[in-house]
Order: structure tokens, then sequence, then C-alpha cells
């Protein structure tokens, strides 16, 4: 089963405008779980060009846009909650890093 992280929550929440969002105190929190899988068969994907860093990185890189499991559980897959205009602060750190050339996870 996967579990949505909070930083995914935290994406959803500050996806929209930041004076969009109030931020208040939350007693009463939920928590959201669930499983994304593919309903058709997986597509095959080109790999993806190296942008700016080809000098640094491989030319093309390993298509990992979209991972799929014997299950058609998807790796990484991201909900998004539209409409969330209020809610707690979002906790932790929000950390964007590359290892080989890719975004991870991605």
């Amino acid at each position: 089963m996967l579990t949505l992280a909070p930083a995914v929550l935290l994406l959803a929440a500050t996806a929209a405008p930041a004076s969009a969002y109030e931020m208040v105190p939350v007693t009463d929190a939920g928590a959201l779980t669930g499983v994304v899988r593919l309903a058709a068969p997986a597509p095959t994907l080109p790999a993806a060009p190296a942008g700016r860093s080809g000098d640094a990185c491989a030319h093309e890189q390993a298509a990992e846009r979209l991972v799929v499991g014997p299950d058609h559980g998807v790796r990484n897959g991201v909900v998004l909650l539209q409409g969330v205009t209020r809610g707690k602060k979002p906790e932790g750190e929000l950390v964007l890093a590359t290892r080989h050339c890719q975004f991870a996870p991605h």
C-alpha cells in the first residue's frame, strides 16, 4: 500500500497562489492513504534528453518518468487535492534533489 507522504500533501496545499491557503490550527487531521494504479497497460516512453547538463550527464536518460510494477502500481505517484484553502502549516523541508542527472524521486 502506498502512503502519501507529507511532502505530497505540501505540494497539493501550496500548488495554489500563496494567498489562497490559510494556515489554521488543525486538531482533527485525517490521513490519506492508497495505491495509484494504471487501468491500462503502461505505455513505452522514449528516453528523455539530458538537457543543459549534456556535458556532465549521458545524452539520454532512461525513461523513469513512469515506473509501473507487475500489479500496475505506479511508483512515486502524486495525488493533487483541489480546493484545499485552509489547513495546518506544512511540516518539514521540501527538498528537490538530483541524483545521476535525474530528479529523485521523480
